[in-house]
């Protein structure tokens, strides 16, 4: 079973780092991109992905597929080429929460700075701080059922 995860930060290497990270945990695991809290919640809210999305804007998997893991930046722009807003990642996750069509995705905030309890008092089910960790990473998808224990 491929896991499909989407990258929701507005710097591109995270994104790559993220993609690495999963591939070498499992060379199926299938990644998209989102730089902005509007594209992500496009993205998260089709049934299938149609149409062509322009490079800064998204980067798709195959389409039909659901996202099985959000990991979610922080300090994002809402819309393409805008500045980073603080706490537009809980934005994001609050407006998608409260859509009907909402998909039960597991969300993970990555951010360094702020403090866990904030971002799992919303009902984020866990938080995996910058920069990312191979075997912590692993380790977490594995807690959270999203991947057989090695």
């Amino acid at each position: 079973m491929s896991l499909h995860v989407l990258v929701v930060d507005d710097q591109k290497y995270v994104y790559a780092t993220v993609c690495q990270i999963c591939r070498k945990i499992n060379p199926t695991i299938d990644c998209a991109w989102a730089d902005n809290t509007k594209t992500a919640i496009e993205l998260l809210t089709s049934q299938r992905f149609l149409g062509p999305y322009g490079a800064q804007d998204a980067m798709l998997p195959s389409a039909g597929h659901h996202f099985d893991v959000v990991i979610l930046d922080n300090h994002l722009p809402k819309h393409p080429n805008e500045a980073s807003v603080n706490d537009a990642g809980l934005d994001l996750f609050d407006e998608y929460q409260r859509r009907p069509d909402a998909d039960p995705s597991v969300v993970f905030i990555a951010s360094s700075s702020d403090s866990p309890k904030k971002f799992l008092d919303k009902g984020i089910s866990a938080v995996a701080p910058k920069p990312l960790n191979l075997h912590k990473f692993q380790s977490l998808l594995e807690s959270l059922h999203l991947l057989d224990p090695k």
